[in-house]
């Protein structure tokens, strides 16, 4: 009996030490670069995600060689994904001045596991009133899960098999004395 109350203990130090890691690992991200007529645009997304769990992805833009004297550019910015929800939602409006630089941030949150796609989109408003592309750049996201788990679920199940843990750890040893 003594064996197998120490192979469960084995077993459950395991599966929570695999279920905290997996939940407290860092969740991979990309940084992309791109400068287009006078605009440098940075965004930082994941790779992949936790299901369940909210991460962000974030863009900075900045205006380069614009004369001082140069009026405000207006810029219209989506995020387009399939599969997974984001927030805020729809279509961004900002306007720079020459030497502005703004930073924006999304929360990404899948609830089922799979391969996404989307894309960020950043038009340039033209004094006409028409658009103008300048960054079209896809997003490619999975979103994993732990034999089902989402992040938090897993980290819980992580937890809880750990204390179980301990508590077998001290029963061993108050029986043996």
């Amino acid at each position: 009996m003594r064996n197998v109350t120490k192979a469960v203990g084995y077993v459950l130090v395991l599966v929570g030490v695999i279920g905290l890691g997996w939940g407290l690992w860092p969740q991979p991200t990309q940084t992309w670069h791109n400068t287009a007529n006078g605009v440098a645009m940075t965004f930082r997304a994941p790779t992949v995600m936790r299901r369940g769990e909210a991460v962000s992805a974030q863009m900075h833009l900045a205006l380069a060689d614009q004369p001082a004297t140069s009026a405000p550019l207006h810029f219209e910015i989506q995020l387009v994904t399939n599969g997974f929800a984001v927030s805020p939602e729809g279509l961004l409006t900002l306007t720079l001045a020459p030497g502005q630089q703004a930073d924006l941030a999304w929360q990404l949150q899948g609830d089922t596991s799979g391969d996404f796609q989307g894309a960020l989109w950043v038009y340039r408003l033209l004094p006409d009133g028409s658009t103008e592309a300048l960054f079209n750049h896809p997003l490619r996201v999975r979103v994993i899960s732990l034999l089902g788990l989402g992040g938090q679920q897993a980290r819980l199940l992580g937890v809880f098999a750990l204390t179980l843990a301990g508590l077998l750890y001290f029963y061993q040893r108050s029986e043996r004395t």
